[in-house]
């Protein structure tokens, strides 16, 4: 048999010196500063779209390279459609003779993109808190450095701009450490409570994971204001003001877990905690996204979600045709999905409110998901493991008042793409209701 070809890396490392090059011109030409930060976003998508392309071109050499996988030889080349099990079926060999007696240890090809991606937003970073230093330093909520050697004393040098930025302003780094400092302290509060259409926030988050009615998306509910630390420190540099009133955040999380089990092959059929007696990285994720303020009723607003997310629980989020060979024909215990993937266009002129979606995104008629901060529990029941996630199509949800909403969808079934063999064109119907005289509204059905 013809090995396969290894992933073509050389592709990928070029993609930071391109980054790097894109943003040190952006720097070298005089721009007002929303421009530059516009050109900043645009360099990143740019850079997300040559990584997406090349994980479309190497997707097999990604999956049959030098790392461990199990084989279905007793199952065929379409086991492990359930994505609950982690149990090794029939051993076959790997590539290069090895004998595979255990799930799957690889991986490294996977971790070795998130270093690169690690190294590219960290160019991102030094670039953004001053490595071009020729270029002009804003000071947010101060008067412009420049202005302030403008109006220095006649005979006096005044406040060089570095000497300036190193006193006002700390780097990204001491800014990203201090915000994760801030995290552990008791919240000031004090905050007013922003507009919105929808019904009151029937509970408070904490204790609950979210403070708002069930259902996606929610017309009429404020953007989220939570500014978790990576955007602290964001904010806190050049152009912060600019980059949050723009209302694009990127964020994340990782989680990983342990237990103790009698078992020495597989914990299923419980579900998540699959490999017995082990740390495992659950779920490391990055988003990418621009919540539509569906509050406002005088203009159309756009926006997006993007998450990627990489994991051994990726076989609970994974839908054919969006990268499903890692475990539909190799079963691999890690593995990488892009969750959502969606464009969302909100129009208030239509009733009160409707949203477009676009895209990949969570099945709305459940009432938790798989993501960490949803869940405060590290197992779920046998049925969540076999349940509808994520759908791909058009989804349309128009809030008629504050009791009730309507949706309606297209899509290519339950977790497959429209390219997917064996998807097929589904339509969906919901609606979600809330009686005037009561405070606890109906399900999506």
């Amino acid at each position: 048999m013809t090995p396969p070809r290894k992933p073509a890396w050389w592709q990928l490392d070029a993609t930071i010196p391109v980054m790097a090059g894109l943003l040190w011109l952006v720097y070298q030409v005089s721009l007002p500063a929303g421009w530059r930060a516009g050109m900043q976003v645009g360099i990143m998508i740019f850079i997300y779209f040559l990584v997406w392309r090349w994980l479309r071109a190497n997707a097999y050499a990604l999956m049959a390279g030098p790392t461990l996988r199990v084989a279905m030889a007793s199952r065929g080349p379409g086991a492990g459609f359930n994505r609950g099990t982690g149990e090794p079926p029939a051993m076959d060999t790997v590539a290069g003779g090895q004998n595979a007696t255990d799930l799957i240890q690889g991986g490294c090809t996977m971790r070795r993109l998130l270093l690169i991606l690690a190294i590219s937003m960290g160019v991102l970073a030094v670039s953004r808190h001053g490595v071009f230093a020729q270029q002009r330093i804003y000071n947010l909520g101060a008067a412009p450095l420049v202005q302030l050697v403008q109006d220095a004393p006649a005979g006096t040098s005044g406040p060089t701009l570095c000497d300036e930025c190193r006193e006002g302003r700390p780097g990204f780094f001491k800014r990203l450490f201090n915000a994760y400092v801030e995290e552990f302290k008791e919240p000031t509060g004090g905050e007013p409570e922003p507009p919105r259409r929808a019904l009151p926030s029937p509970w408070d988050s904490p204790p609950f994971p979210n403070s708002e009615y069930q259902g996606f998306p929610l017309i009429g509910v404020p953007p989220s204001s939570t500014v978790y630390p990576l955007m602290k420190a964001i904010y806190g540099g050049p152009y912060g003001e600019a980059i949050k009133a723009s209302r694009i955040k990127a964020y994340g999380w990782f989680n990983g877990s342990v237990n103790w089990s009698t078992t020495n092959t597989s914990n299923t059929p419980d579900s998540y905690w699959i490999v017995p007696n082990r740390i495992v990285l659950d779920q490391g994720l990055l988003r990418l996204e621009r919540e539509v303020d569906s509050v406002q009723t005088d203009h159309i607003d756009v926006g997006f979600r993007s998450t990627l997310f990489y994991g051994i629980d990726y076989r609970f989020t994974t839908s054919g045709g969006w990268f499903s060979d890692q475990l539909l024909r190799h079963n691999n215990l890690y593995g990488f999905d892009p969750t959502e993937q969606y464009i969302t266009v909100y129009i208030p002129w239509v009733a009160q409110g409707l949203i477009v979606n676009v895209g990949r995104w969570i099945a709305t008629p459940d009432i938790e998901t798989q993501f960490a901060p949803d869940n405060y529990l590290g197992t779920h029941s046998i049925l969540f493991t076999f349940d509808t996630y994520t759908q791909t199509g058009v989804m349309a949800t128009m809030m008629l008042n504050q009791q009730w909403t309507v949706q309606a969808a297209i899509h290519s079934g339950t977790d497959m793409a429209p390219w997917y063999q064996g998807a097929i064109p589904t339509g969906m119907f919901g609606f979600a209701g809330c009686p005037r005289q009561t405070t606890i509204p109906s399900t999506w059905s």
